[in-house]
């Protein structure tokens, strides 16, 4: 799942790929984005593309697939949450591969 940021007023995607564009008056893209991403989400999808041949949900398909879709202010809310988690966790994994670099450096400097 992404968010795709662009001052393109075309884009070319994937023929696998699936884009939405949100309503800002129903429905948040960083709400959205979270909740595909969703295990809720997630097993619903992965039923569907067992029964195919190919891993992909046909968009008639995905017209049939539940969301749960609080009031803007509450997926405001969870959005801006789950944001936040996500700029924790993109923190702790840069500190994690600083931290390999770092390791890998001293043992070349070791055993060299």
């Amino acid at each position: 799942m992404a968010i795709l940021k662009t001052s393109f007023e075309f884009v070319i995607l994937s023929t696998t790929a699936t884009y939405y564009r949100c309503n800002s008056n129903k429905l948040i893209n960083t709400y959205l984005k979270n909740i595909l991403a969703s295990d809720y989400f997630k097993k619903q999808y992965t039923g569907i593309m067992s029964q195919s041949t190919r891993n992909q949900v046909p968009i008639t398909t995905q017209r049939k697939l539940k969301l749960v879709l609080p009031c803007l202010e509450e997926q405001t809310k969870i959005a801006n949450f789950l944001s936040a988690v996500d700029q924790k966790i993109e923190v702790v994994v840069q500190q994690i591969e600083q931290a390999k670099t770092w390791k890998k450096s001293l043992l070349q400097q070791m055993f060299v």
